[in-house]
């Protein structure tokens, strides 16, 4: 089965992954761009490039996964409004997984996986070790949004490895006992085909949702007060 995976949780990661009957998974080509606020101008280029290096067209693509966040809302959005769109032209079905899930994927390890979340504050969940996302106990808790301060309370009480790329962006978290540098810090094409194959073997459902744990910053404007 041949996968295009889309993530733009961070920068853009896309990739075309080919799963073989009963063997694992192959990353056919990558394309990774590290700008966080570019997605729209760098997405479209990027599925075309790695289709193009995995000698395939987007009508042979048989599954598209996309991540899900959780992320800011603009980055988020154009990430999962493109698979869909992908998905309706070609005729394949898109699944959803999240992002946070994808980096978890290859940890042995009890972790506690944190991304950059802006405004001082990261997003993050927790993961038990020695299960994956066919298990029901594989996430311990979150995801949620909060200062690092939150993640260091919550290891200290339940332990577990901080990794994730906000490691980079939060001293307080890169400084700790518990942070695991060297571990997985992206979201990788490989990694969110496996998590959405893994959901699907069990029946567990990958939908379009995106995870944006926030309130949106633009409201609807209340109704013009009347001059007196």
């Amino acid at each position: 089965m041949r996968w295009l995976a889309i993530d733009t949780s961070g920068g853009s990661t896309v990739g075309v992954v080919e799963v073989p009957d009963g063997a694992a998974a192959v990353e056919l080509s990558r394309a990774v761009s590290p700008d966080p606020r570019g997605h729209v101008e760098a997405l479209a280029p990027m599925i075309k490039a790695c289709l193009e290096e995995a000698g395939i067209e987007a009508r042979h693509l048989e599954g598209i996964v996309v991540g899900t966040g959780p992320a800011p809302f603009t980055g988020l959005r154009v990430g999962i409004s493109t698979a869909a769109a992908l998905g309706r032209a070609v005729g394949c079905e898109v699944r959803g997984v999240s992002s946070l899930d994808a980096i978890a994927w290859h940890s042995s390890a009890q972790v506690v996986v944190t991304t950059d979340a802006r405004r001082r504050e990261v997003y993050w969940a927790a993961y038990a070790e020695g299960l994956g996302p066919a298990d029901p106990g594989w996430r311990l808790h979150g995801p949620e949004v909060g200062p690092p301060s939150g993640v260091l309370e919550w290891v200290a009480a339940h332990r577990g490895d901080v990794i994730g790329p906000a490691l980079a962006v939060h001293p307080e978290l890169a400084e700790a006992e518990v942070a695991d540098p060297e571990a997985e810090s992206a979201v990788t094409p490989v990694a969110l085909v496996e998590v959405a194959e893994a959901f699907l073997r069990v029946g567990a459902p990958t939908p379009l949702t995106p995870l944006y744990l926030r309130r949106p910053d633009v409201h609807v404007a209340g109704a013009r007060k009347r001059a007196t």
